[in-house]
């Protein structure tokens, strides 16, 4: 067994050293929720850094055998099977999705949502999905991933504030008390 891992933590040396001048790609990979710096080198491994070569998120998807099948005729529905795809890469994101679907994010509440309606599995591979999509829009764009739920510049207004309030103390901006309106005195409860 000894033996197993150190094969397995060679390999991973030898890849995160394959992908040493994609550093900034792993790194905007990793921002998004579920996935650890191996898996975006995995991902990365198999798609590559150029998308112009998928031309869309969708072929990308249909490709990493992400893209959920659709068989329908005559209102009839049949097998919603996924096609044959990269394999490897299925399985990459589907792990990702699992770590996903455990965050407090926009990938946790579509999972919940679909394993509800749908069922786990399935709801794992639509967060597979929305996770490559998600891969393509950051690599194609070279930007950072950004959650629908969180407003990062209240975030960044209140990371900051408190440096701001001591820069305009030291720099003496705030009124003297007298010119400040009185504050407002808390009314005791009867």
């Amino acid at each position: 067994m000894d033996w197993h891992e150190g094969q397995k933590s060679e390999l991973d040396d030898d890849l995160m050293d394959a992908l040493e001048d994609h550093s900034g790609h792993l790194d905007r990979l990793e921002t998004i929720p579920g996935v650890s710096r191996l898996a975006a080198a995995s991902v990365l491994a198999e798609i590559g850094p150029d998308m112009a070569v998928f031309g869309s998120s969708e072929r990308l998807c249909k490709w990493g055998n992400v893209c959920p099948g659709n068989n329908e005729s005559g209102g009839k529905s049949r097998s919603g099977r996924t096609a044959p795809g990269n394999k490897c890469l299925r399985r990459t994101l589907c792990e990702c999705a699992h770590a996903a679907a455990k965050t407090a994010d926009h990938f946790a509440s579509v999972f919940k949502g679909i394993k509800a309606r749908r069922g786990y599995k399935r709801a794992v591979v639509a967060v597979a999905h929305r996770l490559l999509r998600t891969v393509y829009v950051l690599i194609s764009r070279d930007d950072v991933y950004r959650d629908r739920a969180v407003d990062y510049e209240s975030l960044a207004f209140k990371k900051r504030l408190p440096r701001w309030v001591e820069a305009l103390k030291r720099l003496e901006h705030f009124p003297p008390r007298a010119m400040m309106p009185p504050a407002k005195e808390a009314r005791p409860a009867a």
